[in-house]
């Protein structure tokens, strides 16, 4: 799938100069062996100093290759990541604006461009790098360890939840359904809106030709009282746990870099999605009506 483009406010200059680069470097990737994005970097100047010109050429640039690493064949997709870091290093200011841009572009829930596949590639690279320093290397490799987990195909990692009634359940004793996980922290109004949007999901599970589709909403962080007084805002038909002493965040077993965060898990306990959204959720859903 083809990602939404970035748009910018960038003077007439930075755009001729961008187009001219982008230009030349696609044309000299189509003449040589591999997919663009594994020879995207090759003609790349990167003697490049720390001004505002620079990092937003450099920033358009990251994007473009980003958009084109969804369209390189897999085996060239690992390689590519690796290529753009090893040019990056040159330049230990390109090499810092690198690791900087796609931490937010690969990693951040606010980006449109994110992707944790990608991203593990970056991390990689970096926690095997003697370019960063060791308190930086040791941040990126906790960093890393969290960002394999419960990746798309995989069995998602288990987790403890307690019931109102005072019943201790796990993820895996949802037998026989597909689940909806929903992480939410009973402060977050971004949660609230998104949760009673979520009501509406009801429909769409109706028409599900999958039998069973289970809604686990999870308090993962907050006090037990918080929880509880949140807990009479929920459908009757939804489980509603809460996660006792942070479990879930203290063991690294789920990355929650925001709420709500969402995750659909089918009937053996994999990952369908990782870290997404409710409208993906509700497309992915719809599609098996």
């Amino acid at each position: 799938m083809v990602k939404q483009k970035y748009y910018r406010f960038i003077s007439f200059f930075q755009y001729v100069l961008l187009f001219v680069v982008m230009g030349s470097m696609l044309l000299s990737c189509h003449k040589r062996e591999g997919s663009a994005a594994l020879n995207f970097w090759d003609d790349v100047d990167f003697s490049l100093k720390d001004t505002g010109a620079q990092k937003e050429l450099l920033d358009s640039l990251l994007v473009d290759f980003i958009i084109l690493l969804d369209e390189a064949p897999p085996r060239d997709v690992n390689k590519a990541i690796y290529r753009a870091m090893t040019k990056g290093k040159e330049n230990p200011f390109t090499f810092q604006y690198f690791i900087k841009q796609f931490d937010y572009h690969l990693y951040s829930p606010n980006s449109v461009l994110r992707n944790d596949l990608y991203y593990e590639e970056v991390l990689k690279y970096i926690v095997s790098s003697n370019g960063i320093n060791l308190t930086d290397k040791v941040r990126y490799k906790n960093r890393l360890e969290l960002v394999v987990q419960n990746q798309k195909g995989k069995k998602a990692n288990n987790f403890t939840y307690l019931q109102s009634t005072g019943l201790e359940r796990d993820l895996y004793s949802l037998k026989n359904t597909c689940k909806i996980i929903v992480f939410y922290d009973p402060y977050c109004n971004t949660c609230r809106n998104m949760l009673s949007k979520l009501e509406l999901m009801n429909r769409v599970l109706k028409r599900s030709r999958k039998k069973k589709v289970k809604i686990l909403t999870v308090c993962a962080v907050g006090e037990e009282s918080d929880w509880r007084g949140y807990e009479a805002e929920f459908p009757r038909s939804w489980i509603n746990g809460y996660n006792k002493e942070e479990e879930i965040i203290r063991n690294n077993l789920y990355d929650l870099k925001a709420f709500p965060t969402f995750y659909l898990i089918d009937e053996d306990n994999r990952v369908l999605l990782k870290d997404t959204d409710i409208k993906h959720v509700k497309d992915y859903i719809s599609s098996w009506t």
